[in-house]
């Protein structure tokens, strides 16, 4: 959490950031935030539903893996298709944070079996 905030809030001091075309052309804007929002960062109904359906601490450990996994891949893609240098480097951050908690994920599931 304290990397993501570090992160929005240097982003958030540059008034372009704020614009969707600032990092990536429209339709691929269009087809990440298709992504993100779908399978990444649902909106809250659909991810009360989700949780609800966790009933061990194993699918809860499975689900969040998975979450992990499809992060790494969501940072993969915004690096390869942002406009900017800085840009690039942020998504490539973010990603190797994400590769630290399958790591970490990882070896919980194999102290839980």
């Amino acid at each position: 959490l304290d990397l993501f905030t570090q992160i929005f809030t240097a982003v958030s001091e540059r008034k372009e950031a704020h614009s969707a075309e600032y990092l990536f052309d429209p339709e691929t804007y269009r087809y990440l935030t298709v992504l993100a929002e779908s399978h990444i960062f649902p909106h809250e109904s659909q991810a009360s539903g989700k949780i609800a359906e966790l009933k061990s601490v194993k699918s809860i450990l499975h689900t969040a893996m998975q979450a992990e996994k499809d992060s790494i891949l969501l940072y993969d893609e915004l690096s390869r298709n942002a406009k900017f240098p800085d840009a690039r480097k942020i998504f490539a951050r973010l990603k190797i944070e994400e590769q630290g908690h399958v790591v970490k994920i990882r070896e919980m599931i194999e102290a839980w079996t």
